[in-house]
């Protein structure tokens, strides 16, 4: 997985999830989006936004079972 919205690609990511909730989204998932870009998405869409590695700014967040407890096999890549 890669960061998604650094620089300019920020801008075009709340373009972009703008459009969908225009198109009728009722929701958003922001994965991979840096803290600052995912809040200001999800305080300017007017729809709820679920991150997943996207910081506390957005309105919900993914919690995946395995990573929070540990449960995993042992193989991580390094950052």
């Amino acid at each position: 997985y890669k960061v998604q919205g650094r620089g300019e690609a920020g801008e075009q990511l709340r373009r972009d999830a703008q459009a969908v909730v225009d198109a009728g989204a009722s929701l958003v998932v922001l994965e991979c989006v840096p803290t600052p870009i995912a809040a200001q998405i999800s305080a300017a869409i007017g729809v709820p936004t679920i991150g997943i590695g996207a910081g506390p700014g957005c309105d919900g967040q993914v919690l995946v079972m395995h990573d929070m407890l540990g449960l995993d096999s042992g193989h991580r890549r390094p950052k």
